[in-house]
């Protein structure tokens, strides 16, 4: 058997160019699919476009509406294809964001004035009952929230007021235990109420030898 170095490594080199050729056509036709998805999801007004070349000079795009009107938008946008390649060198680029970010600010403060009843003198009633409905809207929820946070209140107030009770009952048997155990040591104890009575007999008995010696002393004396 003879071997053939150089074609089999031209064999492998096809066989490696043509894994690559089929998996960079699934990869265009998964990123062609997921623009066309993404046309279709809510961004209408979206301009989507993908152009793939490949190495054998195939040409595949997707474009919506079409290539040709989304290049000239992009062309057309003020500093768009500058700001790309050099987005902080670009001071038009830079200038039309910042008026559009001005733009935004102005309206947003409009509209919370408007929110706040203040600037309402070009409003008409049809105007003024749409402000109305939207505030009412915004009122109940709200309101929906507050009663949800005084009800986690209340729920924590009453979990405070649980573990509270059982720690107070808790101090109150250790208390009665307490007690139970200093009467039972006093009871069994002989000198605290036995020592007691001995001591009030010999008080009484040594206040009775004197007031008979004082007896004793004045029948003495008159006689």
């Amino acid at each position: 058997m003879q071997f053939h170095p150089q074609e089999d490594k031209d064999d492998a080199v096809r066989n490696t160019s043509y894994e690559t050729s089929c998996k960079v056509s699934q990869l265009a036709n998964g990123s062609l699919h997921a623009n066309a998805q993404l046309r279709l999801i809510g961004l209408q007004a979206a301009l989507v476009a993908t152009l793939i070349f490949s190495s054998t000079g195939r040409l595949s795009e997707f474009a919506a509406p079409s290539m040709s009107e989304v290049l000239k938008k992009y062309h057309e946008t003020p500093g768009m294809t500058q700001a790309i390649g050099h987005p902080c060198q670009n001071l038009e680029f830079w200038k039309h964001e910042a008026v559009l970010l001005k733009k935004q600010i102005d309206f947003l403060q409009l509209q919370q004035s408007y929110v706040m009843g203040e600037n309402l003198t070009c409003f008409q009633l049809k105007d003024l009952e749409i402000l109305e409905s939207r505030l009412c809207v915004a009122i109940n929820k709200i309101k929906e929230k507050k009663v949800e946070c005084f009800q986690l209140h209340a729920q924590e107030m009453a979990k405070k007021e649980h573990l509270l009770l059982a720690e107070n009952t808790m101090l109150r048997l250790k208390i009665a235990d307490l007690e139970s155990k200093r009467h039972r040591m006093e009871s069994s104890d002989p000198s605290s109420e036995g020592g007691v009575d001995l001591t009030r007999q010999q008080s009484g008995s040594k206040e009775f030898n004197v007031t008979l010696e004082l007896g004793l002393n004045r029948r003495y004396a008159s006689s």
